[in-house]
């Protein structure tokens, strides 16, 4: 196999290429093909999503509330007396995704802290009486499935570009 749709395919595939460098390509084709929603994508998982934008479904994690407790060295759960709408354990995660890369390579257990916005921590705080900051403390596997579900979102847009006659030689 040889040409730039073929070699997007192997690089979708191909674990120990990060995803953020995978999106580079990705955008260097989809603007030479003028495919501007697939361009407007990547520039969305390689800067972040804004505010306005809609944050895709596999971006989405959830986690419970912790506080970290630096006498006891270790996370304490926070309980919140009432969410049925998951307003704080469920949010969306729009940073860039080198971001997200670099969240899950320093991993040292087997979730990730994500500090809330300061609005929502100032909520938290108030329900919950919280002398300390609340984080949402996210299993790390669903960040790898985030990492994954871009992995594939490639690799099915590499496909139909060949399934349509599109090699990039």
């Amino acid at each position: 196999m040889t040409g730039t749709v073929f070699d997007l395919q192997r690089e979708a595939l191909d674990k120990s290429i990060r995803a953020s460098d995978l999106l580079q390509d990705v955008l260097a084709l989809a603007r030479q093909l003028r495919a501007t929603e697939i361009e407007s994508w990547a520039l969305c998982e390689l800067n972040g999503y804004p505010e306005s934008a809609k944050v895709p479904d596999y971006r989405r994690v959830s986690g419970e509330i912790g506080s970290w407790n630096p006498d006891r060295g270790a996370w304490l759960p926070v309980l919140v007396p009432f969410d049925p709408e998951n307003t704080f354990t469920r949010r969306a995660c729009a940073q860039p995704l080198a971001e997200i890369e670099t969240l899950v390579a320093r991993a040292s257990g087997d979730r990730l802290a994500l500090p809330y916005p300061p609005e929502v921590q100032a909520r938290i705080v108030t329900v919950t009486r919280l002398p300390g900051v609340p984080f949402l403390l996210v299993p790390e596997a669903q960040f790898h499935g985030l990492l994954d579900a871009i992995r594939a979102a490639v690799l099915d847009w590499a496909l139909l570009l060949e399934e349509r006659g599109i090699q990039g030689d």
